[in-house]
């Protein structure tokens, strides 16, 4: 692609003739569903602010986000879509911390990082130039970059359906306070969101303004009125204070719902850093998600333990030689009841990380349950998977 275009002069251009519809062409047509890539977070087509100040962990939760996507399992206990490929732009962190925090959103989802292939793609770009639009004096009139085309055509050769900014900051070379500077930029990037009915992620810093009146804002307010969603990541208000009237540091965040153009506004969720990812503590039910997601980890772990020491594990959970029964008594899943590890056993077999397979003679076939990747001895001689 060629590097500068202008972006906003249509000085010599004809402008596209208006398509004008009548309110009754819609008469008997179906309404179109409203479609979330993250339900109340990011619509498709749409982009959505983060705004959170340094050091609160925007990146991993993005990044976190990237991971969930590319296996299709829920984000901070909100379902996702199908698995999606996604594209983070990280102008904050070096490819060794994005490692270390990859292993670490692995090890919570009990995943490998086999198991997300090429779903799951970025660019670290600490100490490179990363702008993706340039402006000149105090005017409106744009530049976009090559660098913004090579992303476009990435996201466009692999099918990208989340792409991450991070951050606003190191991408856009403008005035934040000069509104059509503002417009021009987010109209830029939307573009990477239409490609493949995607979304978009952009972080941003709040300003001093932004943090002491609590909304997280900086800059224009075209900022806001330019995305269809807008965020806050932050730490929860503390009533222990320091000798300075500073918060006691804290693991615990709160995500909040500041704008959204198609549900309400105002909405919370309340996470707390954990073993290197955010887990969300209000959710009713079970303990938290990152519980539910480590009763399933143990368990996986525990069937591939029990087989792989010639146990065979009966199907039907309520046999003595089942899983959700012999599990429970490895130190691994004393903490289980029994129904909670029955919930695992069928979240595993749903989710195929657990399959049933029939094994023996025509006159005696059992019915057997085993992790994916184990084989009992003699399947496939007789054994075939149920």
């Amino acid at each position: 692609m060629n590097g500068a275009i202008d972006f906003h002069d249509r000085r010599h251009q004809r402008p596209q003739p208006i398509r004008i519809r009548n309110a009754g062409d819609f008469e008997g047509k179906p309404v179109p569903d409203r479609e979330w890539l993250v339900p109340s977070i990011l619509i498709r087509r749409g982009i959505t602010l983060m705004n959170g100040a340094g050091g609160v962990g925007k990146s991993l939760l993005c990044l976190q986000l990237q991971v969930a996507a590319a296996l299709g399992m829920p984000w901070l206990g909100i379902p996702l879509a199908n698995p999606m490929s996604s594209f983070g732009f990280y102008c904050e962190d070096d490819e060794d911390e994005i490692h270390r925090r990859l292993y670490d959103c692995c090890r919570h989802y009990g995943c490998s990082m086999a198991d997300l292939g090429d779903r799951v793609r970025f660019a670290s770009r600490v100490g490179e130039s990363n702008e993706l639009m340039t402006f000149f004096g105090r005017g409106d009139k744009g530049t976009r970059t090559a660098l913004l085309g090579q992303i476009e055509e990435e996201v466009r050769m692999w099918g990208d359906q989340i792409v991450i900014i991070d951050t606003v900051a190191d991408a856009f070379l403008g005035n934040e306070n000069i509104r059509p500077q503002v417009r021009a930029f987010v109209t830029a990037i939307r573009r990477l969101a239409l490609i493949n009915n995607g979304g978009v992620i952009m972080t941003a810093h709040p300003s001093r303004a932004g943090l002491a009146d609590g909304s997280g804002l900086s800059g224009s307010t075209g900022w806001e009125g330019s995305v269809r969603n807008r965020i806050y990541f932050t730490r929860p208000k503390s009533p222990d204070r320091d000798i300075d009237g500073e918060d006691e540091p804290s693991d615990d965040r709160l995500l909040k719902t500041m704008k959204s153009n198609y549900g309400p506004a105002g909405e919370k969720m309340r996470l707390r850093w954990k073993e290197g990812v955010f887990i969300r503590t209000d959710l009713a039910g079970g303990g938290s998600f990152f519980d539910q997601l480590t009763d399933l980890r143990k368990l996986l772990e525990a069937a591939e333990y029990l087989v792989n020491r010639g146990a065979t594990l009966a199907a039907d959970p309520n046999a003595r030689t089942s899983l959700v029964v012999l599990a429970r008594n490895l130190p691994s899943c004393k903490h289980m009841s029994w129904k909670g590890a029955l919930d695992a056993q069928e979240r595993l077999l749903d989710e195929g990380r657990l399959v049933i397979i029939e094994l023996g003679p025509p006159s005696r076939r059992r019915k057997l349950i085993r992790p994916a990747h184990c084989r009992y001895p003699g399947e496939g001689e007789g054994g075939e998977t149920g």
